[in-house]
């Protein structure tokens, strides 16, 4: 057999080897698409890390430094709906929306007052008692916070851009 020939054989060969491997590999799922999202609800599943090294201790909030902690309410926000759906909380009380999905989402409230884009996080501190129904733009989610309790002093409700 001549070396050429012996060659165009191995890389027939490899490129067999390569073609097969990466079909092996999708069939298994080993290569999602980054922009697929999780579905409502659920976080991504991920297998604990092996490793000698233990998980240190914290200290809970609050005791290092002596302050009182505020209470935070939190709400995942994925593409297609919130959850947990409807929180309950006293007056004073911050609601944190933290982003679950890559895409962008803005909360609405159903008065039509924009509490604003999460980002990564979004904080707003409920002072008045009632109900504040608001939505996800874009898409179609919705979610209800009921505040309980004797009315806070400022506005019904202040985020870190403005108040309402």
């Amino acid at each position: 057999m001549s070396l050429s020939r012996l060659t165009l054989t191995s890389l027939a060969l490899a490129t067999a080897l390569a073609l097969v491997g990466t079909a092996f590999m999708l069939r298994q799922g080993g290569s999602q698409a980054q922009s697929e999202q999780p579905p409502c609800g659920q976080y991504p599943s991920a297998r604990p890390l092996e490793s000698a090294i233990p998980t240190p201790l914290v200290a809970s909030p609050g005791t290092a430094t002596g302050l009182p902690v505020q209470a935070v309410a939190v709400v995942g926000a994925w593409s297609t709906c919130f959850r947990p759906s409807t929180v309950t909380i006293h007056t004073g009380t911050v609601v944190q929306w933290q982003a679950e999905t890559t895409l962008p989402v803005t909360v609405i409230l159903d008065s039509g007052s924009q509490l604003g884009p999460i980002k990564h996080i979004l904080e707003v501190r409920f002072n008045r008692p009632g109900r504040y129904p608001y939505r996800g733009r874009p898409g179609s989610m919705s979610g209800v916070v009921v505040v309980q309790g004797d009315p806070a002093p400022g506005p019904a409700w202040t985020t870190s851009g403005g108040s309402g």
